[in-house]
């Protein structure tokens, strides 16, 4: 945490010379600013000119509330260079509900996050370095992409790094720009991790528009890219970034394929996804895709093999509808006890009033399923990061004694949310109810009724 801090002052001091250079400009008759070496005043024109030797006379800044503050060098020209530097909150209180435990009630800080992107030397050559303060700082994305191919109608775009790799819609977009207080627990389950590794992206087909309807990707990371799968869970003793270390000594590599389609055409890929129709633009936006994931890990010294399917869609009609649902099947064939299917979807709708001088007031409702069929001695677990209370009413443990829920059974969770967007996604506050019925084989755990009410504030910068 103070390593972050002193860096962050460090730019802070930066950008405070940049502002004052561009401000001395028209000022180099004012008053003397400071000795010399031998004792006389050095005029304002002489300081002016020892910060231009540090600061270029090209350099733009400017801030965009809820995106934060970009330093752009070169203009729009294919060789320029930028830096954007923005942060979040969200800060969060729920209460929940269970039938075989005490109730809770408390506050969290949900994400404390600080991100620095851009791209160096041109625009083909980008970067992301994004860091999380909830607990010990931790990096959760860094990453750089080159962009070596592009023409009018596509590109194809190489990142190397920590990073997501497209294991679900509803994991690609960004937790500052979703409908609901948390993802639904099947996203949890099935996706919800990064990883370290390599990624191919690619797009094809743009319009009259620009936007592109054909996007595609191929990955090849570490580790299991299921938040709920053991080798993200059991973390190796002292290591706090369960993203860089979480393969426990595998020494196989995992793969992902995936596509999408837009028959109206998208700026970006499912990473620029939000959720939600608040621009009520009068025009339709969807898209619809499919991933798949091939794993290869070893767990406790013994192989598992992973296949997981993911298919997926959203639709807004551009007159404040909304909906967008997904389906997860996966299969794991551990050596030695057999295989074990697992599977899970979502399936949310929502309508957000129309955008004016105003509040935004969005209702959207959700259902999800997660049935683990076979017990799974790999499936199970949920995300260190997830707050969900009711993980503490179960009674699978890893060695850093973190509690997960059964292995074997059904959870249904059904949620209604209501938003209040005061600056559209950048400044919202959300208050989700959710219930889960819990039909565990796990005598341990039995059959559970739980309720769980989640006020979350949203504060980007």
């Amino acid at each position: 945490m103070n390593h972050s801090i002193r860096i962050g002052l460090a730019m802070a001091v930066t950008a405070a010379l940049g502002f004052a250079d561009n401000g001395d400009k028209a000022k180099d008759n004012g008053p003397k600013n400071g000795p010399n070496n031998d004792g006389t005043e050095k005029s304002r024109t002489e300081s002016n000119e020892l910060r231009s030797s540090l600061w270029r006379d090209d350099v733009v800044i400017s801030y965009t509330p809820g995106a934060g503050v970009t330093f752009t060098s070169g203009g729009d020209s294919e060789d320029s260079s930028s830096l954007n530097i923005s942060g979040r909150l969200h800060a969060k209180f729920y209460y929940y509900n269970q039938d075989n435990g005490a109730d809770t009630a408390t506050f969290r800080a949900r994400r404390i996050r600080t991100n620095f992107e851009g791209h160096v030397f041109n625009k083909d050559i980008t970067y992301r370095v994004q860091l999380d303060h909830t607990g010990p700082s931790q990096v959760i994305d860094t990453f750089a992409g080159w962009r070596f191919y592009k023409d009018d109608d596509g590109y194809i775009n190489l990142r190397l790094g920590l990073q997501k790799f497209g294991g679900a819609l509803q994991f690609d977009t960004d937790t500052l720009h979703m409908e609901f207080a948390e993802r639904a627990i099947a996203t949890r389950l099935f996706s919800e991790a990064r990883g370290l590794g390599g990624r191919l992206m690619g797009a094809l087909m743009a319009n009259e528009n620009g936007k592109r309807s054909l996007f595609w990707h191929a990955g090849v990371m570490n580790n299991d890219i299921s938040g709920g799968a053991a080798p993200n869970q059991l973390g190796l003793p002292g290591v706090t970034n369960r993203y860089l270390e979480n393969e426990l000594g595998n020494n196989k590599l995992n793969f992902n394929f995936g596509i999408d389609f837009s028959p109206q055409g998208m700026e970006g890929d499912t990473e620029s996804w939000s959720e939600g129709d608040l621009e009520h633009s009068g025009n339709m936006e969807s898209v619809f895709g499919a991933q798949y994931f091939i794993g290869q890990d070893r767990i406790g010294g013994v192989d598992n093999d992973v296949n997981m399917l993911n298919i997926h869609g959203a639709v807004k009609l551009g007159s404040g509808f909304a909906a967008q649902g997904e389906y997860f099947m996966r299969n794991d064939d551990p050596a030695g006890p057999g295989d074990a299917d697992s599977n899970g979807w979502y399936a949310q709708a929502s309508y957000t009033t129309a955008p004016g001088n105003g509040t935004q007031w969005a209702f959207g409702g959700r259902v999800s399923m997660v049935d683990l069929d076979d017990a799974n001695p790999v499936m199970g677990g949920i995300p260190v990061e997830s707050d969900a209370a009711w993980a503490a009413s179960m009674t699978r443990m890893d060695q850093q004694g973190n509690t997960f829920f059964f292995n074997h059974g059904t959870i249904t969770e059904l949620s209604g949310v209501v938003s209040a967007y005061y600056f559209k996604h950048a400044l919202k506050t959300q208050i989700q109810y959710s219930y889960f019925d819990i039909d565990s084989s796990n005598n341990n755990v039995g059959d559970q009724k739980n309720h769980e009410v989640s006020l979350l504030f949203t504060l980007a910068f």
